[in-house]
């Protein structure tokens, strides 16, 4: 192989943000994000967990409540008396595993607290409608959702994120906010359930429950992410109800009803590690400074993740709050044998994208270098993922970037984009071409719900986001028209 492609090759960019697509035209507001990772004291801790053992106590259910700091650290598990043991079973390669509740309720109150940032607010159950194979749920012919898969990123195990034990979709995950900054995130589970997984519908007392529980710790109104459009497309944050919250519990009188889990005693939550920009240096084998790979040297590895950090400064987020605010991401270099050469952190990125970047570079070396002598192991993949495309094995570049393994990972191909519709060209990937019907074909199953939803807003969504939203999602439609 040329040592051209060989240098193309010696490393594979992934930066995973707190963005989605927007009308990339329109610059970013100046100034960054506010900076602030506030700690939630033990007391803190004791309160929340006594606002949720109360609420569930008036609601007649036994629940167990976890306690999450933003970077994934347990403060703290609560089980009451009666709540029960174990979750539904999953089934892992084709086998049955059965999962704790201690362990489903940690993954929920982490999700809250990755997902999330200082400039909007997720929930589990806005998880659970980003990542349906359809966006929004449950509508026919439109693509997966914008997170599709991520469920799959912050695994236990990692050699990347410390802190991980996977992703959560069920409801009952709520974020933690103090002094209008992220703090954490709240797990509940083991309350009755009417929710549909599928479509992301239904009440959940685990959700009523971890609402509540955060009175006085709640997300700003306006970061909420039923706040949040994306292609006039309102993202879910719950479908329960906000229940009253006449506390009259002492974490005392919690504990007549229950118990502090042994292995996660309550606690404050301890010294950050993450920086609040900078280079990841986590310690105890999760540090990730800039070197050099077997091709690129340390300064060119420092020039590729700055180059990308000045992009991301330029590129406005969709789904941060205020409108118009930059976005801001984990950026991850590796070489080509698939260690990391580099991990970096813009200001208030997002916990979860930490993990998810690391893959994406990974995932883009794989598919891309069939004949990499770095990576033995990748022979065998590529040369069976050339067959099943129908691809010259000679080529290096059959599948390359996260976009072309996103379209293939998808439940439903091709992954129709709007615009690629309207011209008629391929939809992802350098070699993949998709049957697409000629420019100006009517096609009514894909101007559907997300088309019409601008168009058709009640009056009473008059806030400035909305609006905002709606004005991106117009001009986008105009443009395309005038092409």
């Amino acid at each position: 192989m040329a040592m051209r492609s060989l240098v193309r090759l010696a490393f594979c960019l992934a930066v995973t943000c707190s963005i989605f697509p927007s009308c990339d035209e329109v610059p970013p507001s100046p100034g960054g994000p506010e900076i602030c990772t506030p700690a939630l004291t033990q007391s803190e801790v004791e309160t929340i967990i006594a606002h949720a053992v109360e609420l569930a106590q008036r609601l007649n259910q036994k629940v167990t409540i976890a306690i999450s700091d933003r970077e994934g650290n347990i403060l703290g598990v609560f089980r009451m008396t009666g709540a029960r043991s174990s979750s539904a079973p999953l089934t892992v390669n084709n086998t049955s595993v059965q999962v704790t509740t201690v362990d489903t309720c940690i993954r929920k109150a982490r999700t809250a607290a990755f997902l999330s940032s200082n400039g909007h607010a997720f929930s589990t159950t806005t998880a659970c409608f980003i990542t349906r194979s359809h966006f929004p749920p449950g509508v026919a012919n439109a693509p997966a959702g914008p997170l599709f898969g991520v469920g799959l990123s912050s695994l236990p195990g990692s050699d990347i994120m410390p802190n991980g034990n996977a992703l959560s979709d069920l409801p009952g995950g709520i974020p933690i906010y103090k002094g209008g900054c992220l703090a954490g995130g709240i797990g509940v589970i083991g309350a009755s359930s009417e929710f549909n997984a599928q479509l992301c519908t239904g009440r959940s007392l685990d959700e009523v429950i971890a609402l509540g529980a955060v009175s006085g710790y709640s997300v700003p109104e306006g970061k909420r992410g039923d706040r949040i459009f994306i292609d006039g497309i309102r993202f879910l944050y719950a479908t329960s109800e906000t229940p009253s919250t006449n506390f009259t519990f002492t974490f005392a009188n919690a504990l007549a009803l229950g118990a502090v889990d042994s292995a996660y005693p309550v606690r404050a939550t301890p010294t950050q590690r993450f920086p609040d920009e900078g280079v990841v240096m986590l310690g105890g084998g999760f540090n990730f400074p800039i070197r050099a790979g077997s091709l690129l040297s340390r300064v060119e590895v420092d020039g590729i993740i700055q180059r990308a950090a000045a992009q991301a400064a330029r590129t406005r987020a969709a789904i941060r709050r205020p409108v118009g605010a930059p976005s801001q991401v984990f950026i991850a270099v590796v070489d080509v044998d698939g260690s990391v050469l580099g991990v970096w952190r813009t200001p208030d990125a997002t916990i979860f994208s930490f993990d998810v970047s690391v893959q994406k570079a990974r995932t883009a070396l794989v598919f891309s270098n069939p004949y990499n002598p770095n990576a033995v192991n990748n022979r065998e993949f590529s040369h069976r993922l050339r067959t099943i495309l129908g691809l010259a094995s000679g080529r290096d570049d059959a599948c390359r970037g996260i976009s072309c393994t996103g379209f293939l990972s998808t439940g439903y191909r091709p992954r129709f984009s709007r615009s690629s519709y309207r011209t008629g060209t391929a939809v992802r990937g350098n070699e993949l071409r998709v049957s697409i019907p000629p420019a100006g074909t009517r096609a009514p199953e894909l101007r559907s719900q997300s088309w019409q939803r601008c168009y058709h807003l009640p009056r009473r969504h008059t806030s400035v986001q909305e609006r905002s939203a709606c004005r991106c999602h117009r001009h986008k439609r105009r443009r395309r028209r005038s092409r």
